[in-house]
């Protein structure tokens, strides 16, 4: 195995990782200008995707969604606690697919979100406890 390319991908996977989250939560909070969608469009997503959810139960799950995205995309952009974030990112992922699939079968795989998942449960497989790379 080839340390350097594995140090080289293993950075670019946790940084891509975290940019996506990021760029979601800038979008959903107007951050992104004209390039996102805001809050009220996000809370109604969440709702269609999460369809069998009572109504009262839609904005928690948006805001924790949210508060999730933010954490772990922080914590992999800071290098911190790598493993960790990498599988409660693979985890959130995880979720994420299994809702979207839930309405729509097709969106999970043209949005890459288990190839996402899968990508954290990588990284956090090739991490060691410590945060560094294996």
């Amino acid at each position: 195995m080839n340390p350097k390319l594995q140090s080289f991908a293993l950075t670019g996977l946790r940084l891509a990782l975290a940019t996506a989250f990021l760029s979601a939560v800038a979008g959903r909070l107007v951050l992104w200008g004209k390039y996102g969608n805001g809050w009220v469009k996000f809370v109604d997503y969440v709702g269609s995707v999460n369809w069998y959810l009572p109504a009262r139960m839609v904005p928690p799950v948006a805001i924790t969604a949210t508060i999730l995205e933010t954490a772990f995309g922080l914590a992999l952009l800071a290098g911190f606690q790598i493993r960790n974030a990498a599988l409660g990112s693979a985890g959130l992922l995880t979720l994420f697919a299994l809702a979207m699939f839930s309405g729509d079968p097709k969106s999970p795989f043209d949005y890459s979100v288990f190839t996402a998942a899968f990508g954290a449960f990588t990284l956090a497989a090739f991490t060691t406890p410590t945060g560094s790379s294996v």
